[in-house]
């Protein structure tokens, strides 16, 4: 697994209020990294369907994904970028590190594994194999397979209304509360999707991807035209899922397209899309299996707006999630370019980027400013503790010429500019400017 740095992250939660007590709060844990891209042009064309795969590429963890939508085929890219890029640091998709492609997918549309050309897709190490699941109106619903895409045992239907629910599979995890308030412990995927006006919202399900046809499942989250989801339009499209431990704290994570004009289900007016991320209580959802909720009574208790971070699409197609190393990685949708952006679940708060004071996402003349109007301070706290309002950018109570470097090493992020001046001609200047304040101030 390729290891992943904290580098901050402004967050954009787009529902005001505190996560719920035992829940992952997006404003706080969940680190923007940047993106990557595959230079295999199937992986483009892809519908979607993407899982993490712990022992690919040699131990080091690898992405498998479907291929070009009309064909039923699957690939395998490695992890071997070496920087993250972000659209904010001025990067264009073809400055995005290209990884390689370790099993192309195969291009004959006559390959006779049926059923899985789009959809979701997950690999579970307790069974050591990959299941995938479609949104379909008939019985090839879905199956499990051989990490190659063979010895299929699908396809098959689903207790699930299959309309409403295939276009994302997950993993629930063992320790999960909706095990302990009364579902079947073989029930250990999750599926959703967001059918127009018959589903009202994104509707989610526990799916049991082991059993014969029809696979049974259980509804977590059900909507229904009288009580739809909050802020819900026909356009909306939910296609990527992943169920985020961190610690105690957990969140079923959704990700998508949402048409933030039109909610409400007009389907005249024109359409405003944009990639969007929304979180489920995990509470909430054992609430529903034990009886004392409603299907439709769950919502989303965080959304965020991501639509800044995309480079061409406007919307994710598929997730996959790296339960060991927690990384979300999600493919770029209504794009032919192959993003597939990044996100660290982080482990304590996200710290600004060094050099930040405001903080606002940039490294930039404000935050020069206000650590020359704290520089002389012994008793700041330090850079993980807050540090950073008063210019403190490392882990001692000094906000002195150590600090001016961090920030001058790190001028510019988040907006292009140019290089500051060396940094003891800086130091020099306010070091005078301080000490001429501190006479006036004693005069």
């Amino acid at each position: 697994m390729k290891s992943i740095a904290p580098i901050g992250i402004v967050a954009m939660l787009v529902m005001a209020g505190s996560a719920p007590a035992g829940t992952i709060d997006p404003a706080v844990s969940l680190q923007y990294q940047g993106a990557f891209r595959t230079t295999e042009g199937e992986f483009s064309w892809s519908n979607g369907g993407m899982a993490y795969y712990p022992i690919g590429d040699g131990g080091n963890g690898s992405l498998l994904l479907f291929g070009h939508s009309w064909r039923d085929n699957m690939g395998e890219l490695a992890l071997d970028y070496t920087t993250l890029k972000k659209k904010s640091e001025g990067a264009a998709v073809g400055d995005l590190d290209a990884v390689t492609v370790l099993n192309k997918p195969n291009p004959d549309p006559n390959v006779d594994e049926p059923g899985y050309a789009s959809g979701g897709l997950e690999y579970l190490a307790s069974t050591d194999k990959l299941y995938h699941v479609r949104n379909a109106g008939g019985p090839d619903f879905g199956g499990k397979m051989d990490r190659d895409g063979t010895n299929d045992d699908g396809p098959k239907d689903c207790m699930l209304d299959n309309r409403a629910v295939g276009e994302f599979l997950a993993e629930i995890p063992s320790g999960a509360a909706v095990f302990s308030s009364g579902l079947s412990s073989d029930q250990n995927l999750v599926t959703g999707f967001d059918w127009a006006e018959y589903g009202n919202g994104c509707t989610i399900g526990a799916l049991d991807g082991d059993a014969a046809s029809p696979m049974p499942g259980t509804y977590l989250v059900q909507y229904r035209s009288a009580d739809s989801m909050n802020n819900w339009d026909r356009d909306d499209q939910w296609k990527a899922g992943a169920w985020l431990e961190q610690g105690a704290d957990s969140a079923l994570l959704v990700g998508g397209t949402k048409d933030i004009t039109n909610m409400g289900g007009d389907s005249v007016a024109a359409d405003d899309l944009k990639a969007w991320m929304m979180f489920y209580d995990p509470a909430d959802l054992a609430a529903v299996v034990g009886g004392t909720k409603n299907t439709w009574e769950p919502q989303a208790y965080a959304t965020l707006n991501i639509q800044d971070v995309m480079f061409d699409g406007s919307g994710i197609k598929s997730m996959a999630y790296d339960r060991a190393n927690n990384v979300i990685y999600a493919q770029e949708d209504q794009s032919t370019n192959g993003v597939i952006h990044v996100w660290n679940v982080a482990t304590g708060p996200v710290l600004p980027h060094p050099g930040d004071a405001q903080p606002d996402g940039k490294v930039d003349g404000g935050d020069y400013t206000i650590w020359a109007d704290n520089y002389g301070k012994t008793d700041a706290p330090a850079w993980s503790a807050g540090g950073w309002t008063v210019g403190n950018f490392t882990e001692d109570a000094n906000v002195d010429g150590g600090d001016y470097t961090v920030w001058a090493d790190n001028y510019g992020y988040g907006t292009g500019a140019a290089a500051v001046p060396e940094p003891a001609c800086g130091l020099l200047l306010v070091v005078g400017v301080w000490a001429l304040r501190r006479r006036r101030r004693s005069a």
